[in-house]
């Protein structure tokens, strides 16, 4: 159960959280909110999470890194936003990475809103995201209904 980080991103207030709100166009759930309040993005201590995903052919992964509230090119929401918003559906968000370059999304669309998605970066999708039909590229798993269900479910691979 995910309860610290190893290393924080710099500090951020609401301000800083509106700021990335406008730049979305759209509120972020509030247990995310809260995340970027208190950690605003890093590098977990419980970093690994199981989930079944046969047609990826794993059964789990884990996230090095959480982006952050920053216009940073590396770690920054933002620029991730900005930079690399094509390699995922229209109204999800890049909220960590892992180390082999795979994501997790955060899904702000009105029928999946606060939904936490895995996304494999090698696979090309050729089926588009229809929550509400319960289909998703080929290259995504559904993981969690909300941010904080998707931390509860992280834990540090070495215990």
């Amino acid at each position: 159960m995910f309860t610290e980080m190893d290393t924080r991103g710099p500090e951020v207030d609401n301000k800083d959280i509106l700021h990335l709100e406008a730049f979305l166009k759209t509120p972020v759930p509030d247990d995310y909110k809260q995340f970027l309040t208190d950690f605003n993005g890093g590098e977990p201590i419980e970093c690994a999470i199981n989930f079944e995903a046969k047609k990826l052919q794993k059964n789990g992964d884990t996230v090095s890194t959480f982006y952050e509230v920053s216009e940073d090119i590396s770690y920054g929401i933002q620029s991730n936003m900005e930079n690399h918003s094509d390699l995922i559906p229209n109204g999800l968000i890049f909220i960590a990475s892992t180390p082999g370059g795979n994501y997790f999304l955060l899904s702000l669309l009105e029928d999946s809103y606060g939904f936490v998605y895995y996304k494999d970066h090698e696979i090309n999708d050729t089926m588009a995201l229809d929550v509400s039909n319960n289909k998703l590229p080929e290259s995504m798993v559904f993981i969690s209904e909300n941010f904080s269900g998707f931390l509860n479910r992280l834990y540090d691979p070495d215990e």
